[in-house]
Parts: structure tokens; C-alpha cells; sequence
């Protein structure tokens, strides 16, 4: 790691006291009796400061040469220090991007990340968390240093640049999701990507309602509309508040029709005609349309698309999924029996 070695250190903080007690004991000894130690460094370190505060005591002829020498030697000194530590720190930014390099440079199945805005520091924080391998492509100084703090393999450049795409390893990568500030920038990353390697997995973020087409035939494998997204989110919980969720499928681009899932979880006990009964029995299925996709115990054992022999009873939860409008048709039948 690239530091300031040590004689060095000792060479400048050498430099700055000798400054100063020379400068210190020029003014006691030319100021006259007048001047104390203490009136002597005062005066010294207002010199080097450039503070422009007033003289302690009035200056003769030796101490204003003096002044002009404490000046020309300490104000030229430091600014020499300055620039020795500005390119210590141009250095240290150097060393960690050639480290950055060396290490996404070993990086393989990857996945990367184009822009660390809100969207993108959820997206890397959740494949942090599921121990996926990520590297950011970030170009704003203050999200770089976050990315450093976080332990996050960055890249600090434009997306819409091939060589910084190149620089992330996109032709090791396993898939890359796109979230710049404007769709442009995200379609011309999107393109461009499709054109470097066209095998590699797209997913885009489209913020224009209806652009999703334009982004499908750039190259993109996915599109996620945020606002279309939270916006349906927040529809169907109004509407349907004791929906626990739900999901959407695109079954045609081109007519942009879909199919809406809902996910709902049930306990067991509520529902007179379930308990006791094996799921073949419950006839969830002939007559409501419904499938379970797991049953929880009390003890928090789940089990994963149980066979139709497979007992309920009032202890257990069950999480049943199906078109939205027979999930509320069986709801509201069973809050009629019951």
C-alpha cells in the first residue's frame, strides 16, 4: 500500500519544527527586549499562516528581513509539503484501482451492476446478502467512496463507455442489470452490451410507460418498470388488503397481456371445510382453481408442494396461489360459511 515512508514523515515534521524555532528565536533576538518567547512564536506562526494578523511590537529593519525570509522559506516549504501529499493521494487513489483491477480481473460468473443509485445499492446489498459475486459500475465520487466502505468490487467510469464494461469483466460475467438515471443511458448500455456479447442475461430498468418494447428489441432479457411495478403493488393492496401478494406474468410482449397470480396464506383452523381433510379432499383445486404451494407446522416446518394425500389440520397455515379473482371468490365464500 502506497504511504508517505516513515523518513519521509520525519523529514517534513523535521522541516516544520526547525520553521518554526528558527523563525521563533530570529524574532527574540532581533525584536529586542520587547519580545518574550512566547511574542516570538506568536509572530512566527502568524507569518507562516499568512493570517495577516497585526505585530505583536513594532518591527525594526532586522526583524522586517527576517519576516521576509520566515516567509520565503516557511510559505514555500509548506506548499512544497502540500504537493507532496496531493500526489501521495493521487497514488492512493491509483493503488486502489489497480487492486479494484486485480481483483475483478479473477472474478468469474459474475454479475454486474450499472449504476449505484436507490435502486442499485437494493439490488447489490440483496446478491451481497444471497453471496453472489457483483461488481459496480459507478462514475459519482460520493457513491464510490460508500462502495469502498460496503467491500464492494467498483469500477469508477461511465457505463455507456465500452472499455468500462470491458474493465468490469462483462465477458466473464453471468448476467448484468442496468439502472442508470435516464432511459437513453440505459438503452444505449443495453445495446451496447448486446452487441459485445449477445448471450450474456439483460435485465434493464425502463421508467417510461410503453418504452418496454424498445428495450426487448435493443436486447434486454427483462424490463422492470419501477413505477408501473410499485404502482400495481399498491393498487391491489388498497383494493385487496388482505392479499399477501402477488405476481405478474407477461404472456404476450407484443399485446403486453398478462396473467396476475395472487399468493395468499390461510390458517388451517379458520376454514371448516380443510381441516381434517387431505388436500385431494379439500377440493381446493376441481372447485376453486387453486394450488397449495406449501403448508407451515407449528414448529415452523415447511413442506414445498405437498401431494394431494397430504393431511391438513388446525395447527398448520397453508399458502395457497391461483388467479386473483378465485383466491377472492374462495375468501369470500368461506367468510359467507363461516
Amino acid at each position: 500500500m502506497p504511504i508517505i515512508p516513515h523518513k519521509r514523515y520525519q523529514r517534513i515534521l523535521l522541516y516544520i519544527i526547525l520553521v518554526i524555532a528558527i523563525g521563533s528565536s530570529g524574532f527574540y533576538f532581533l525584536g529586542g527586549s520587547e519580545w518574550t518567547l512566547l511574542d516570538s512564536l506568536y509572530m512566527t506562526i502568524i507569518t507562516l499562516s499568512t493570517v495577516g494578523f497585526g505585530e505583536t511590537h513594532d518591527l525594526n529593519t532586522s526583524s522586517r528581513i527576517w519576516t521576509i525570509i520566515v516567509v520565503v522559506f516557511g510559505v514555500t516549504g509548506f506548499a512544497y509539503i502540500a504537493t507532496q501529499i496531493a500526489h501521495e493521494m493521487v497514488d492512493f487513489q491509483n493503488y486502489w484501482r489497480k487492486r479494484m483491477k486485480n481483483r475483478i480481473t479473477k472474478m468469474q460468473n459474475h454479475y454486474i451492476i450499472c449504476g449505484f443509485g436507490r435502486m442499485g445499492e437494493v439490488i447489490c446489498d440483496e446478491l451481497n446478502s444471497k453471496r453472489q459475486k457483483i461488481v459496480i459500475i459507478e462514475r459519482r465520487e460520493m457513491n464510490v467512496d460508500i462502495l469502498r466502505e460496503k467491500g464492494f468490487a467498483y469500477v469508477v467510469g461511465d457505463a455507456t463507455n465500452e472499455d468500462t464494461l470491458i474493465d468490469a469483466g462483462l465477458e466473464r460475467a453471468k448476467g448484468i442489470v442496468i439502472v442508470l438515471g435516464s432511459d437513453p443511458d440505459n438503452l444505449f448500455v443495453t445495446m451496447t452490451v448486446k452487441t459485445l456479447y449477445p448471450d450474456i442475461f439483460i435485465i434493464t430498468r425502463c421508467s417510461t410507460i410503453g418504452s418496454n418494447k424498445k428495450f426487448k428489441r435493443a436486447g434486454a432479457d427483462k424490463v422492470v418498470n419501477p413505477y408501473v411495478a410499485g404502482g400495481h403493488k399498491m393498487t391491489e393492496l388498497l383494493l385487496e388488503p388482505g392479499l399477501n401478494d402477488s405476481v405478474e406474468i407477461i404472456t404476450d410482449l407484443e399485446t403486453e397481456s398478462f396473467l396476475e397470480l395472487g399468493v395468499d396464506q390461510i390458517e388451517v383452523s379458520s376454514v371448516q371445510c380443510l381441516l381434517d381433510k387431505t388436500l385431494h379432499e379439500s377440493q381446493l383445486r376441481d372447485e376453486y382453481n387453486l394450488m397449495v404451494l406449501a403448508v407451515i407446522e407449528p414448529d415452523g416446518k415447511i413442506h414445498i408442494n405437498p401431494k394431494s394425500d397430504f393431511l391438513l389440520n388446525g395447527n398448520q397455515k397453508a399458502v395457497l396461489t391461483g388467479r386473483k379473482e378465485d383466491l377472492s371468490r374462495f375468501k369470500k365464500q368461506i367468510a359467507v360459511s363461516s
